[in-house]
């Protein structure tokens, strides 16, 4: 549902500058509760029409409300953001995984192992890749014949998140860490559209 934003797109004047994937961090972001356009606008790293564009979207599809105090969930919402899998986000340390640069995690409560789908929905949302873990025996696991991680990066990804045994991971890497984000938001997304 929050990946057909396309549809209220202007027919003429300039392209909405945001990324579907800016839609679910909008929507985890207020997780958290009431949120200013503002707030969201530098919390999300967009612009402020870019957020009321985001807004009018969620309003109409009832997802959030707004008021005085700025945006919130609403049950449709948070059904919405909780439908996508998604356990934890939050930026990792540099590690040998993401090429020494800071990364972007997304952890999914999921069986499967999509990796390449993943990585490829991450590239077309403009990071410059994406590494799928998994959690096993309390530990992420790249699950690549003969690659051994280093026991220092593995510690610093399981520190930074909240992940459980059995759950996938996706690193995303880009330019800039907000080229990250969207990248492994996009692989959760990717995973939503997938289930349709």
């Amino acid at each position: 549902m929050i990946w057909m934003i396309h549809p209220i797109r202007k027919r003429y004047g300039p392209k909405p500058s945001f990324h579907e994937s800016d839609v679910a961090r909008f929507l985890w972001l207020l997780r958290g509760g009431r949120k200013s356009r503002g707030a969201i606008a530098r919390e999300l790293g967009i612009g402020e029409g870019s957020v009321r564009t985001i807004i009018a979207f969620l309003l109409k599809a009832r997802l959030i409300d707004v008021g005085r105090r700025g945006c919130a969930l609403m049950k449709k919402g948070k059904a919405e953001i909780s439908s996508l899998g998604v356990k934890d986000a939050h930026s990792v340390p540099a590690t040998e995984l993401s090429y020494g640069r800071r990364a972007f995690a997304v952890v999914l409560k999921t069986r499967e192992h999509a990796g390449l789908l993943w990585r490829d929905a991450a590239v077309k949302e403009g990071a410059e890749g994406a590494t799928t873990l998994r959690v096993k025996n309390g530990k992420p696991a790249a699950g690549i014949p003969g690659f051994r991680m280093r026991a220092a990066d593995a510690e610093k990804i399981r520190s930074a998140l909240d992940a459980g045994e059995g759950d996938a991971i996706v690193l995303g890497f880009g330019k800039t860490p907000l080229d990250a984000e969207r990248g492994a938001w996009a692989a959760a997304l990717s995973r939503a559209k997938q289930q349709l």
